[in-house]
């Protein structure tokens, strides 16, 4: 399952993200947004399609 990092513009990644960013299903770079408005635009724009892409790229292979 993707990972799309989410943060607010002027918000800090805790230190312990530094391992999680390194997964595999997460997608690079951290999506930052002003507030909320600016949040559902980018879940639209920019989140949704950036996790369907990532899915695409990590899920195993179907079996038949």
């Amino acid at each position: 399952m993707p990972i799309v990092p989410l943060i607010n513009q002027s918000g800090k990644e805790y230190v312990t993200f530094e391992s999680i960013e390194r997964r595999a299903q997460v997608v690079k770079p951290t999506v930052r947004y002003r507030d909320v408005d600016d949040l559902i635009v980018k879940l639209d724009a920019s989140v949704v399609p950036l996790a369907e892409t990532k899915f695409t790229e990590v899920r195993p292979p179907v079996r038949t």
